[in-house]
């Protein structure tokens, strides 16, 4: 593609003169609106060409730790696992404050069986699918705690944002208002306490339920219960009670303890199960619960349990009466209790130590059968679907070692492949379509850090999934897969519909700073590395990816999965600005654009000597996160390690002997396709996502920005680059949005008019449309904007469109019908009517304490000049509401 003439580019030329940073003051003149700077805004863009931080994806799954200020010792040796190790695998030594009513010895002896415990680190993923980077060293003072941040209040003393340049030392908490620091906004978010994997997802008459591992009572990981929301259409989220049966709360703590670990939900819309009335299906779900009943000790202490629902609220635990005994650690046989056998009474699949009883004809034991046959306590977060082909119900089971089960009713289940060359957590089969094609594949995904495409068939008489492979050193190898290039998603679980639509999601968080850590140094001493906690405050710790149909595309590397974020967010754009634009090293075209929740996508061809591409993001003097495309090596970096002041930045540790570093730049190879390079960038006030490579590529961070950190920057280094973009703020569903779509379509409509030129239109007409573009684009950008404001605006824009096509001789005043409200200002269905005398119209707008135009300043008419000083007093008396408060 030839390159413009920077010179010639009379787009990017009127999108930088009409954009206005929200700070700028309104100075009415006239029947005009000039826009002035304040002092202390620098205009021009800050071009700073970011250094590269050569990085690699670390290796190894994140494991979870047992539980908040978990001790972990700093070793240079990661501990082996071995699959037929009686205890479930640590990265490291761990040490639990004693629970309620049990002694300090007590707990440690049953750590690593009650909590969801960290995976042995897994095999390399392919190198093919790594770029060339230098492996990421642990600094030496790694266990050196991080400093407290230094917490000052923020102000906002202007009418719009924060300026350009305010002092970057001001830290991203305010203490006053901590609770609610960050929050997505359109991502979910539990409300209160501590929140990781989602669990037990589907879709039942008409709404999408998602659960999910959940401690209501602190924002460090605790007890696990399953929180609830549920959304009718993947977007606006209501949280619900905590479902009884699902409730660690309410288990006695005298008849042991009981924890709900991950688990999955399905349809059983034949009854299957037979839980329902004839004719009717329900809901299922199958879930790990974790720790002891009052009696026993030792061995594993996980177990997959069911319970049915109809409408997904109430839940019924079944007692199927399955005959167990408990296996003591010397092998001596007991009965259970009353209370043991009704703690077991709705389990379908029981570790090794409670086996089933083989009884003889008079009812004695003569010999017991274990429904693991790995006998590997790490036996949990199992994921069910139904198998078209064999007219059962499969079940993936892992938390360690991969396993496969089968059954007829959800009741009973076969062993089938036991793959434990396979280690993971959080495993799930997905049946994807390859896009073009009536193929279809099935896809493993691996606690949502990987993923192996393949097929799930019979081999040997019982039902693995089959890899597809790659050349290796060594032969033929598994083709493993990063299903996410940056380090904050994990245990990826999807939706269970029965349209064959899948819905994922991922945990957006790393247990390397999801929780503050005590940990032992070498020398014994012990320090508290404080996490994402320090960030977020004391009220909510968890938050979740968007929502992502999954498929398969070919592509030149051959099948991929491909993760696209769900249509369903197309709903909340609100504000939108598009444009075909040269990018260089001299402008941004997005100056002006002020915002920390908006969507941005943008697709450029580099051209011969283009070095990169690079989109700033959450900036603002001193900090930014960077995403940017190197067009020599083809890789995609988003690059956080300059988002925040390094000593007010989360601590970090190694997990599994990996080190997922907060301030770190993260990258993944990205080729162009027909020469092009087409990138989505979700930005949600506390978080990054970017999918590239027709969403085949995706990179997950989080970030914590400073609140004045709200510009943009977009540029190339090299030569100049065409690229199209497009932005769009993105409405929360949390609270109520000021609905600016109309704005957007007048915003595009009134660049068109001016980029024509002038043409044979008045001096004063232009000049008019000018003024009411900037004055409108300042106000879409500016925080103390209402609904008034905005409407105000919008109508400004259109008079001063109205006006200038009107009449290409003479400026003309144009009023709407005798509006009343603002209501009736932004109503289309009012007629304009020309005036022929300006006098007609009001001189200047009467706005009223709550900055609505009066009768005064609608009933009679309103001139341009009259609805922009309308606007400003609007925004004016909003501010100045606010700044009392």
């Amino acid at each position: 593609m030839k390159v413009m003439k920077k010179e010639n580019n009379t787009k990017a030329n009127l999108i930088k003169s009409m954009a206005v940073p929200a700070s700028a003051m309104m100075v009415l003149s006239g029947a005009s609106a000039v826009i002035l700077a304040n002092d202390d805004v620098n205009l021009a863009p800050v071009i700073e060409e970011p250094a590269p931080v050569e990085s690699v994806i670390p290796d190894g799954p994140i494991g979870e730790p047992v539980e908040s200020s978990a001790e972990i010792t700093v070793s240079e040796e990661t501990e082996t696992y071995n699959s037929q190790e009686s205890e479930a695998p640590a990265a490291a030594e761990e040490e639990v404050p004693a629970e309620d009513g049990q002694s300090e010895d007590q707990q440690k002896e049953e750590t690593p069986e009650e909590a969801e415990q960290t995976p042995a680190a897994t095999p390399e993923p392919a190198p093919v699918t790594e770029p060339d980077a230098a492996v990421n060293t642990v600094p030496t003072d790694a266990a050196a705690p991080a400093p407290e941040a230094t917490v000052q209040k923020t102000e906002t003393t202007a009418a719009a944002a924060p300026a350009a340049n305010a002092k970057a030392e001001t830290p991203a908490v305010d203490k006053e208002q901590e609770e609610e620091a960050y929050r997505e906004q359109y991502h979910f978010s539990n409300e209160k306490g501590w929140s990781n994997d989602p669990n037990g997802m589907v879709y039942y008459n008409g709404e999408w339920h998602l659960f999910f591992q959940y401690y209501p009572d602190g924002v460090n990981h605790g007890p696990m219960s399953w929180g609830h929301a549920v959304s009718k259409d993947l977007v606006h989220w209501a949280e619900l009670d905590i479902p009884d049966t699902f409730n660690a709360a309410l288990f006695p703590s005298e008849d042991g303890t009981r924890r709900h670990f991950s688990g999955s939900a399905v349809y059983d819309k034949d009854n299957t199960s037979g839980f329902f009335k004839d004719g009717q299906g329900g809901l299922v779900a199958v879930w790990t619960v974790a720790g002891r009943p009052a009696g026993m000790s030792g061995g594993g202490s996980q177990r997959q349990a069911i319970a049915y629902s109809t409408d997904g609220i109430h839940w019924v635990e079944p007692d199927l009466g399955y005959d167990r005994v408990y296996v003591d650690r010397d092998g001596n046989i007991h009965e259970l209790t009353e209370k043991q056998k009704d703690y077991y009474k709705n389990v379908v699949l029981s570790e090794y130590n409670v086996p089933l009883a083989v009884r003889d004809a008079e009812g004695n034991i003569i010999g017991t059968t274990s429904q693991d046959p790995l006998n590997n306590s790490a036996f949990r977060d199992p994921k069910v679907f139904w198998h078209e082909d064999s007219k059962q119900w499969i079940m993936a089971v892992a938390g360690g070692p991969l396993r496969f089960y089968s059954s007829p009713d959800l009741k009973t289940w076969t062993a089938q492949a036991m793959q434990d060359d396979i280690i993971t957590e959080c495993p799930e089969l997905y049946y994807l379509p390859v896009e073009g094609t009536d193929e279809y594949k099935y896809v493993l995904s691996e606690g949502g850090r990987w993923y192996q495409i393949g097929d799930f068939k019979e081999v040997d008489g019982v039902w693995t999934f089959v890899p597809d492979t790659m050349n290796g050193p060594t032969g033929d190898v598994p083709l493993r897969l990063n299903m996410n290039y940056a380090p904050d998603a994990y245990a990826a679980q999807s939706f269970y519909k029965e349209d064959g639509r899948v819905v994922m999601v991922q945990w957006m968080s790393n247990w390397s700073y999801a929780d503050n850590s005590t940990v032992r140094q070498p020398d014994g001493s012990k320090v508290t590395l404080e996490g994402i906690r320090k960030m977020l405050g004391e009220k909510h710790n968890g938050q979740f990816t968007l929502m992502a149909d999954l498929s398969v595309v070919r592509t030149p590397e051959g099948l991929r999965l491909k993760q696209t974020p769900v249509a369903e967010y197309d709903q909340m754009k609100n504000l939108e600005v598009k444009d075909d634009i040269v990018l260089d090293d001299k402008s941004n075209p997005l100056e002006g654009i002020h915002s920390q929740q908006f969507q941005f996508e943008i697709e450029f061809a580099p051209e011969k000597g283009t070095e990169k591409v690079v989109l700033e993001v959450l900036k603002n003097k001193d900090y930014q996160t960077t995403i940017w495309y190197d067009v020599n090596t083809g890789i995609l970096h988003v690059d956080r390690s300059k988002s925040m002041a390094a000593e007010q930045a989360p601590a970090d540790h190694m997990q599994n002997g990996t080190w997922f570093k907060f301030l770190q730049d993260y990258t993944a190879p990205v080729a162009m396709t027909n020469g092009k390079i087409k990138l989505k960038v979700f930005v949600d006030n506390y978080s990054v996502e970017v999918y590239a490579g027709n969403d085949t590529i995706v990179l997950t961070e989080l970030v914590f920005p400073y609140k004045d950190a709200d510009l943009l920057n977009l540029y190339a280094v090299g030569t100049p680059v065409n690229a199209t973009y497009s932005f769009a703020t993105m409405d929360s569903y949390r609270k109520d949005n000021t609905d600016m779509r109309n704005l957007s379509g007048t915003l595009a409509d009134a660049k068109d008019q001016l980029e024509r030129g002038q043409g044979n239109y008045t001096d004063e007409s232009f000049k008019a449309l000018q003024d009411a573009y900037k004055a409108a684009f300042a106000a879409a950008f500016n925080p103390d904007s209402t609904q008034n404001s905005i409407n105000l605006a919008n109508y400004a824009l259109t008079n001063a469109l109205t006006n200038l096509r009107a009449n290409a001789d003479k400026p003309i005043t144009v009023t709407p019908e005798k509006p009343t409200t603002v209501t009736d200002i932004y109503d289309s269905t009012a007629k304009p009517v020309v005036s022929e005398t300006p006098a007609q119209a009001v001189s200047a707008a009467s706005v009223s304490s709550e900055g609505t135009p009066t009768a005064a300043a609608t009933g009679f008419g309103m001139t341009l000049a009259t609805a922009i000083g309308a606007l400003a007093g609007a925004v004016f008396t909003n501010r100045k509401r606010r700044e009392q408060e």
